[in-house]
């Protein structure tokens, strides 16, 4: 971690005040490094650690103070950088022969203080890629689908227009699997 000062100056027989410059690139009063950021946007985006959690991991194992602003401002940046990348990837999903469709529910803060809302984490995969995107419902289908789609047979699977379904066999596999009783 390196930190800049820069140290503001008074003449004492004439009053003008001079001020140091920092280094270029250093334009904020606090600015966390690229190695800062990428733990913080792994430890949020990947390993799920709650903002409040986060900046007190922050602070016992790097001594960084980090507000919940910033974290989301660092996740947001990094999330920026991205959509290039998440866009060729649904592309490529969207023109795949065989793709599998999947979701999942998981909980957001709400509004208020202490509320949470309910969102659905959809995904649309083939052997290679792995496409997610955040929906409101968990029937909010993945629009431009063609040719095989590979899924749960959730009813809302069945609106999709023009795509030939498939069952997932890990699916099929429970239909049919009872239970040994000893």
């Amino acid at each position: 971690m390196t930190e800049h000062r820069a140290h503001r100056c008074q003449c004492a027989a004439c009053g003008k005040v001079t001020t140091g410059k920092h280094p270029d690139g250093v334009s904020a009063p606090v600015r966390y490094g690229e190695r800062i950021a990428a733990c913080v946007v792994y430890l949020a985006t990947f390993q799920f650690v709650p903002e409040d959690r986060l900046a007190t991991l922050m602070l016992d194992l790097v001594g960084v103070t980090l507000s919940r602003a910033t974290i989301g401002q660092m996740t947001r940046r990094a999330g920026q950088r991205l959509l290039g990348f998440a866009t060729a990837v649904h592309q490529l999903i969207l023109s795949a022969p065989v793709k599998h469709l999947d979701e999942t529910g998981f909980r957001i803060p709400g509004s208020s203080p202490g509320t949470r809302r309910l969102r659905w984490l959809h995904i649309a995969a083939t052997a290679a890629l792995t496409f997610y995107r955040i929906g409101s419902s968990r029937g909010d289908m993945l629009s431009g689908v063609s040719g095989v789609v590979v899924h749960d047979h959730w009813k809302s699977y069945d609106t999709i227009p023009e795509v030939e379904h498939a069952l997932c066999n890990a699916h099929y596999a429970d239909l049919w699997i009872m239970p040994t009783v000893a």
